[in-house]
């Protein structure tokens, strides 16, 4: 049994091998949890939009021009004029169309999942001693977060969390030395992440470019034509690459090359802020539509109800903190404190936590706090913890030797073995936790619907109405790209007037009323 590890350790060590394992594990792994709980059912807003964009992109088109009769089809997060597209960055919706074109988005996000894996162990690996392999590569392609949480869902944050992986992976490398490879690697990361998480991934470059210039202001082997030959030229022409095809996106989209399609969208729809230091806009925004304008009202009073003192405040972030930190521990993260103030003697270990810092309250600089908010803080995390955890185990291996070698060996064990329990622990959680959102009856029954009419012959047209007291996060009225060729169209009921309109334009397809709430 040890030989056969030190051959599987030996095997890992070639980065080839650790990065496809851990990428063909992954998928598999993906695979496997969709066959238990089945395609997953979009049924938040977000996920709804991104499927938008990947339509969009799987029919080879950058923007859709604006319905003729938009205003039936306005909706959450999704811009409908000037053009029809969704407000959010380009990178998810590049994977689940990479899916769509293989058969279904749902493979992307097992695409995603699968190189979020093998990124996480190719960064643990530039970090962790070299005789950790089994346990890094066990994280990165269990953790139940990634697999269940974002690999069972259309807006999760693997993408970003890859774009993080290649970019802290590039920087631990270069530790031993600049190359060309690392900085190209670098490089792709931060576009990657610029087109997943803006925000919290322009923190994460600034605090790696800072720490990238503390090490190499304390190292003597490098010199100005290394840092210009090996690293500025091949990450400038990446970046500038990245930046070119961004540039392209914004104008396509909202007429400048500067504007996001996201500032776009806060500007026709937003009303709450942003960021905590913000506050609400003067001017609220005229909805045409009485279920979007009491989303924002809802979310207003909710964001006021949350943060009405200092000290609300302070525990409600306190509160996200722990959630992420626990999300991203698996159960472990308690052990990991102990070990923690070891580990943080080590200069590369300090180097990560002064990383996480500011990438993590960049996380949770918003009124809200979701994971994937975290993507990019997510590979330091994991990394911090297993420091941890890798520091008490040590302790332990220490304590025993002086009994015996078998005894030391032993011990280790039976503490990784407990550790991998706890991940395992959270991982039902989190299952059990995805089992329920699935069966939200709303989602289920327009999924439903949708199918069944696709299977109808003929085209068709559904107008939703809503009650006075529908609840906005229930939004039944998305479509696909292009909507006069979708076999169902999906559009808001409005005046009798401005319905014949829609009905005369879409004249040969049979029209259905639905109301939303009477289920």
């Amino acid at each position: 049994m040890p030989g056969l590890s030190r051959k599987v350790q030996l095997w890992l060590r070639r980065p080839y091998c650790l990065v496809s394992t851990a990428f063909g594990a992954a998928c598999c792994v993906a695979v496997m949890i969709t066959l238990v709980l089945g395609v997953p059912v979009p049924r938040v807003h977000d996920e709804f939009a991104y499927l938008l964009g990947a339509d969009t992109y799987a029919h080879g088109r950058a923007v859709n021009p604006a319905h003729v009769h938009w205003n039936h089809f306005e909706t959450f997060h999704v811009l409908t004029c000037p053009v029809y597209l969704p407000k959010y960055a380009p990178g998810q919706s590049l994977m689940l169309a990479l899916g769509q074109l293989v058969g279904h988005p749902h493979v992307g996000v097992c695409l995603s999942t699968g190189l979020a894996a093998a990124g996480l162990a190719w960064m643990l690996f530039a970090w962790l001693p070299g005789r950790f392999l089994g346990w890094i590569w066990l994280t990165a392609v269990l953790h139940p977060g990634l697999q269940i949480k974002w690999g069972h869902s259309y807006m999760g944050g693997a993408v970003a969390m890859m774009g993080a992986c290649l970019l802290l992976g590039a920087l631990g490398h270069s530790r031993r030395g600049l190359q060309l490879k690392y900085a190209a690697i670098a490089a792709l990361g931060v576009v990657i992440l610029a087109n997943s998480r803006p925000f919290e991934g322009a923190v994460l470059t600034l605090s790696v470019a800072v720490g990238l210039i503390v090490t190499l202001a304390g190292s003597k082997h490098w010199n100005t034509y290394q840092l210009r030959a090996k690293l500025l030229v091949p990450a400038g022409l990446v970046l500038l690459c990245g930046a070119g095809l961004m540039m392209f996106n914004n104008y396509t989209v909202t007429g400048s090359v500067f504007k996001l399609p996201y500032q776009l969208y806060e500007t026709q729809y937003g009303y709450t802020p942003l960021f905590l230091w913000q506050g609400p806009k003067a001017d609220k925004p005229i909805y045409l539509h009485p279920v979007m304008e009491r989303f924002y009202s809802s979310e207003d009073a909710e964001i006021q109800a949350k943060f009405s003192s200092p000290s609300s405040a302070v525990r409600v972030k306190a509160n996200s903190v722990s959630e992420l930190i626990h999300f991203f521990g698996g159960g472990s993260q308690y052990m990991m404190l102990l070990g923690l103030p070891l580990a943080l003697r080590r200069v590369r270990y300090r180097l990560a936590f002064c990383l996480l810092t500011p990438v993590l309250l960049a996380a949770i600089a918003t009124p809200w706090t979701l994971t994937h908010y975290a993507a990019p803080a997510a590979p330091l995390i994991v990394l911090i913890l297993l420091v941890g955890l890798i520091e008490i185990s040590e302790l332990i291996r220490k304590g025993c030797s002086a009994k015996s070698a078998d005894l030391a060996v032993k011990a280790q064990f039976a503490f990784a073995a407990i550790c991998m329990l706890l991940l395992v622990l959270h991982g039902v959680t989190v299952f059990r936790n995805d089992q329920r959102a699935n069966k939200i009856a709303w989602a289920q029954r327009r999924q439903e619907m949708q199918q069944r009419l696709v299977g109808l012959p003929g085209k068709h047209l559904v107008f939703v109405r809503y009650n006075s007291e529908h609840n906005p996060h229930e939004e039944w009225v998305y479509n696909e790209a292009l909507i006069d060729h979708a076999k169902v169209v999906w559009a808001r009921q409005l005046s009798p007037s401005e319905d014949a309109q829609l009905e005369a334009y879409f004249h040969d397809r049979k029209v259905h009323v639905v109301d939303a709430d009477s289920f």
